[in-house]
Formats: C-alpha cells, structure tokens, sequence
C-alpha cells in the first residue's frame, strides 16, 4: 500500500482508504477464501466501518502506522470487541 498522508486517507472513500479496508478483511473476512484468521459474520461492510472509526481516531497521532500489520490488528481487536468470535478451523492432519 502506498504511503499517504493523513488528510488523504481520510478522504473516504479513496484509494488508500480502500485498500487497507480490503487489506482487513483478506484477513478476517468470513467469506474469503484463505482468510488466515477469519471471523465469524466479519463482512467487508464490517471492516469497512470498523476502520473508519479506528482511521478517524487515530489518524492524527503517533499510533496511526499507514494501515500497517499494528494497524490491521488494532482494527481485529475492535472487531472482536464488539462480540465477534473466531473461526475455528479444522485441518486435515493425514499424510
């Protein structure tokens, strides 16, 4: 994702804005294939307003990273706070 600065990213919807919403939720969408830590009910309108109100927070402090790994994680843990839970996936073990 390409750096911007703080006024731009929160000229949603935009590019940079966008992206990191897609960049969430390739993480924790219920419905994507190969989410790594996917959550139950997480739809992308979930993670779209979710990183609006992290984005709107901290956009203008010292905690904002440029929608970094901190800052995908940061908006997991609003998620989850909100009462959603994690999928538990099963693995096929067999040789």
């Amino acid at each position: 994702m390409e750096l911007c600065t703080n006024k731009n990213f929160l000229d949603k919807p935009n590019k940079n804005f966008i992206e990191f919403v897609e960049y969430v939720y390739s993480f924790y969408g219920e419905n994507v294939d190969n989410a790594l830590y996917p959550i139950k009910g997480c739809t992308w309108n979930v993670c779209y307003k979710t990183c609006e109100k992290y984005v709107n927070k901290v956009a203008f402090t010292d905690r904002w990273g440029f929608g970094d790994s901190v800052d995908r994680e940061r908006v997991r843990d609003i998620i989850l706070a909100k009462g959603y839970k994690h999928i538990e996936r099963k693995y096929n073990n067999e040789s």
